[in-house]
């Protein structure tokens, strides 16, 4: 129950702090010599309910866990920022605006559940800012795909194509955009959804986990914004490959809907490297039947057949926690035994 007149002043001139736990104070502000702390790389105020305001974040921090600041109104990144942030926001439904992280290339994850005044206030030109090597996850309260979104579909399968005589140079990834809820409201937190895709035309197919902490059950929608680089396919694209993707997540929770965008260089306009109407996929099982992961990471691919005529039903959904993603392709053999 510090306030601020309780924080040692030394604590501002400890020039190789990395990690300072501030959660459960009573303070409304942090000092200004926050931002003198140039190696600290983990910053935590969970539960600082009567803060407001944080003048200005380390140059060099990595993470902000500040899960229910519920006065929290603002927080700034300062101008030198470098880093690929990752930001625990949810619950702060004060929240109206994090200067700075607009100006920022890439973030890592941003977890705003809850945070309707902020995830109103973004910018499309920010969800759409994204890079050829990194991923990025985005949780927001927010019920609607995006009309960028050029392919979308109720449900949590989804077909579509890659543009003809696309320049894979100039392709940046996919981004996939997830509406979901749960059935109930539970005081719990499960882990968040995962992404299994085919190419049926090059008879690929890989599975994405994002990296992330577990997301609360809760029966407000809210969409979860992920990044697959051009990095993570793990092999070049030619143009024209039909693709299926499919959702799965953990019950009690719910896919409602799933989009796909395909995200290019800038300076790629019009022709074929644009993107074509949605195509509407059923038979979920069947496309998870076709998993035949061989390496473990964040993404496994292989090939095969993809054939989806397959009537050996794979289960409809995987428990893999957040910190075995290098169990991923053990588990999926084990589930299609």
């Amino acid at each position: 129950n510090l306030s601020e007149g309780d924080i040692p002043v030394e604590i501002w001139s400890l020039a190789s702090l990395e990690y300072l736990n501030l959660a459960g104070n009573d303070f409304l502000s942090l000092p200004s010599g926050l931002s003198h702390l140039s190696k600290l790389d983990n910053l935590c105020v969970d539960g600082c309910r009567s803060l407001q305001s944080i003048p200005e974040l380390p140059p060099n921090l990595g993470t902000l866990d500040a899960k229910y600041c519920t006065s929290l109104e603002k927080l700034s990144f300062p101008s030198n920022y470098k880093r690929l942030p990752v930001l625990y926001l949810p619950n702060c439904n004060s929240l109206a605006e994090i200067q700075g992280l607009e100006n920022l290339n890439y973030v890592r994850i941003i977890h705003m559940e809850s945070c309707s005044i902020l995830a109103n206030n973004l910018k499309d030109s920010f969800l759409k800012g994204q890079s050829e090597l990194y991923k990025s996850s985005i949780y927001l309260p927010k019920k609607e795909i995006p009309d960028w979104f050029s392919y979308r579909r109720m449900g949590s399968s989804i077909s579509f194509d890659m543009p003809l005589h696309m320049v894979d140079d100039q392709f940046l990834g996919m981004t996939l955009w997830v509406v979901y809820a749960a059935v109930e409201d539970r005081d719990e937190w499960f882990v968040p959804p995962s992404v299994a895709i085919c190419d049926r035309t090059n008879r690929v197919d890989w599975a994405y986990k994002p990296t992330t902490t577990h997301i609360q059950v809760t029966r407000e929608e809210h969409s979860f914004l992920i990044h697959i680089p051009k990095s993570y396919f793990g092999y070049p694209l030619k143009g024209g490959e039909r693709m299926d993707a499919w959702i799965n997540i953990e019950e009690p929770f719910e896919v409602k809907k799933c989009g796909i965008h395909l995200a290019f260089k800038p300076d790629i306009t019009g022709g074929d490297q644009g993107q074509s109407s949605s195509v509407n996929t059923d038979g979920r099982d069947e496309l998870m039947d076709i998993m035949h992961p061989k390496r473990g990471r964040d993404i496994s691919v292989v090939e095969t057949s993809c054939d989806l005529s397959k009537k050996d039903k794979f289960p409809k959904r995987l428990r893999m926690e957040p910190d075995q993603t290098k169990d991923l392709n053990t588990e999926l053999d084990r589930l299609k035994k």
